[in-house]
Parts: C-alpha cells; structure tokens; sequence
C-alpha cells in the first residue's frame, strides 16, 4: 500500500488528482467513480462495492486510476500560470 502515498513525478498522487478533479468539475468523487465506470463498462453494483472500499481503505480499482491519468492534464494545465512571470502584470491589472 505504500505505492499509494508516493509522489508521481507531476507532483499529484492518483488520490490527489481525483479529489482535485472533483473540486475542478464541480462534482463528487463519487460521480467520477461513476465515469469511470461506465467508460469500463463496470456494473452497478461493483462500482458500489469499489467506491465503499475506496473510502474504508483508499484502494483505488484500476478502472478509477485509468480514468484519472487520463485527466490528469486537467489539473497540469490548470496549474499552469496564465501569463508570463517577468516583472510585468497582467494587462487587467495595469493602471
């Protein structure tokens, strides 16, 4: 279970980005699990069962973990500054 605590090499863990793509979009982690699921054709039932274990131990199924790499670039590219740092302030700000 150590692998789960790991930093990746963008900075976020897979439970990072899912809670971080819930936040983005507006909407729970559990109606992410259910889009994952539907992509991967999960029944019902199982993705209950998963998002149960998710929250008693922090397993996170495949199925959720695929679903949040693929996304991933939603969260870099909302992390990246929208102008330039370079001593200048954005044309919004200037007087």
């Amino acid at each position: 279970m150590e692998y789960r605590l790991k930093r990746k090499k963008d900075g976020f863990t897979d439970e990072e980005t899912l809670e971080l793509l819930s936040v983005m979009r507006k909407t729970s982690c559990y109606e992410l699990f259910g889009a994952a699921a539907e992509k991967w054709h999960i029944p019902a039932p199982r993705k209950e069962d998963d998002f149960r274990t998710y929250l008693r131990s922090g397993d996170m199924p495949h199925y959720v973990r695929d679903f949040v790499r693929e996304h991933k670039q939603e969260i870099q590219k909302s992390c990246n500054p929208r102008f330039p740092f370079n001593d200048t302030l954005p044309p919004s700000w200037s007087a």
